[in-house]
């Protein structure tokens, strides 16, 4: 027999329920009603819960009809921003009118999201030489206004300066340089009041990284970055292993390494105009190119991912190491007489001394030299080549016990949920990547007839997604389709580089 409160459940989404009072041509689905209620029983039961639901179920209002109802703190974690920004602006509104409900709901996004008050006011300086064109002067003086008068400070919701704008990594920041308590401006800082705000909450959006990020800083007895909540849903959940691979891997970055060495010479010449910052700069530059195009030599392309035991011709990149190692060294040596000057001196010490350790370490790995890191469970040593940049990481082959130990820890129900999360209806292989043995499985249908209202075109003949033409190629394939559809077409891109060519194409 259901309980009270699963009944209560599946009367929201009744034919008369409050979901039809505010829903043109309401139509109950069967799919939506059982995953709403399989939730409620969850959150009765404190179990966990991976629901697979087709396109259309409408997974949303399912998960937070019961969690609201039950009027617990929620934390919902989204692979990207999309989703989080459509819950927040759109779906719960909605469903809190419906419901006749007052909730206190909160946005967090990652600090790379919020200006920094403080890296904003060092790229105006005339000083700088962060900007690298006159566009880019005129984007960071729009970026000035917008900080001083926006609430939130989020770079989403600036309109007239590109996301791809190279200002943007001048003006926020990243974990490695962010300076916290130091910072003159901690106390008006947007990503602590957005911090602040997400501690107040009853429902809280965040994103898979952050989530993790959450996990990974109370494994390490630091427990006030999210506040506890009574529930975790983690939507998009295919995505969550993807995430937390790269997550949890440590990576040396040449592009990193790079602005590393340019935001020294932003705040060195403030500090001491006698040393060659410039030159320091074009040294570690000139060793990053280096780096790269003898990586391209050897493997004879610009876009790989290998595992460092299959390369063959490992120890060729050695000396390349070496040069970027004296180079770095030549840095830090400089940063590290001033630094106390400053608390960004300070910091760019430390991150010196961090992109020492990483550099060295893959030097090692190269030549063939036995090196561990302070990292659980066996690892793997990869890299992905890229015409510009190369990513050197170290991943743990599973961090299923991660997530196992942070739940048990927790002791509150996950839902996770997507469209897509078993294979030929078995669920074993995500259940094994996430550590969840002991969770309930469940999935249901679309509710959409697809046998009867659509068509499915598989082409053989398109190069890899990795080759140049291969959006063009998209674009000559799916225009006969939009031509004959009159239009009324939806095409989905994995990149923004993608989208751009295409829609340029077929325009």
């Amino acid at each position: 027999m259901p309980s009270e409160f699963v009944k209560e459940v599946a009367d929201v989404f009744a034919k008369d329920g409050p979901l039809s009072k505010v829903t043109a041509n309401y139509t109950p689905r069967p799919s939506q009603i059982e995953f709403a209620t399989s939730v409620a029983e969850a959150l009765e039961k404190g179990k966990t819960l991976v629901a697979e639901a087709g396109t259309g179920t409408g997974k949303t209002f399912a998960y937070l009809v019961p969690a609201l109802l039950k009027d617990q703190k929620v934390l919902i974690s989204t692979a990207g921003k999309t989703l989080q920004d459509q819950l927040f602006t759109k779906d719960i509104p909605a469903l809190l009118k419906a419901l006749g409900m007052g909730c206190r709901v909160a946005l967090l996004k990652g600090r790379s999201n919020y200006i920094c008050k403080q890296r904003l006011e060092h790229a105006l300086q005339e000083d700088s030489y962060v900007a690298k064109s006159r566009e880019e002067v005129v984007h960071l003086h729009r970026i000035k206004k917008f900080a001083g008068q926006s609430v939130t400070g989020e770079r989403g919701d600036i309109t007239d300066v590109p996301e791809n704008s190279g200002i943007w990594p001048e003006v926020t920041s990243t974990g490695e340089n962010c300076l916290g308590p130091n910072c003159d401006h901690y106390n008006d800082c947007f990503v602590m009041q957005a911090r602040e705000k997400a501690k107040e909450a009853q429902l809280l959006v965040i994103n898979h990284h952050l989530f993790l990020a959450d996990i990974s800083l109370k494994d390490n007895q630091i427990t006030d970055f999210l506040p506890e909540f009574d529930l975790v849903v983690l939507d998009e959940a295919h995505q969550l292993t993807n995430i937390a691979t790269n997550f949890f891997s440590q990576t040396l970055n040449l592009y990193d390494v790079r602005n590393l060495a340019a935001d020294a010479v932003s705040q060195g010449y403030g500090v001491n105009k006698q040393i060659d910052w410039n030159g320091i700069y074009k040294t570690i530059s000139n060793a990053c190119d280096d780096l790269i195009s003898t990586t391209h030599n050897i493997l004879n392309t610009k876009d790989k991912q290998l595992a460092v035991a299959k390369f063959k011709d490992k120890h060729l990149l050695v000396e390349p190491f070496k040069k970027l190692l004296n180079a770095v060294e030549k840095l830090s040596n400089a940063v590290h007489v001033h630094k106390e000057a400053s608390p960004e001196m300070t910091k760019l010490d430390e991150r010196c001394t961090e992109a020492l350790d990483l550099i060295e370490y893959w030097r090692d790995v190269f030549n063939g030299k036995a090196v561990s890191r302070s990292m659980k469970g066996p690892l793997l040593d990869w890299f992905t080549v890229k015409p510009k940049n190369i990513f050197f990481n170290t991943t743990p082959l599973s961090y299923a016990e991660m997530l196992k130990s942070a739940r048990e820890v927790q002791g509150k129900p996950w839902v996770l949920t997507s469209a897509t999360l078993a294979a030929n209806g078995d669920f074993k292989h995500f259940i094994d990547q996430v550590g969840l043995e002991d969770a309930e499985t469940k999935s249901w249908e679309s509710p959409f007839d697809f046998k009867a209202q659509g068509m499915l075109y598989i082409t053989e003949d398109l190069p890899t997604p990795s080759a140049s033409n291969f959006s063009d190629e998209v674009a000559k394939r799916i225009w006969p389709f939009i031509k004959k559809n009159k239009g009324r077409a939806f095409v989905l891109c994995t990149t923004l580089r993608a989208m751009e060519v295409i829609s340029e194409a077929l325009r």
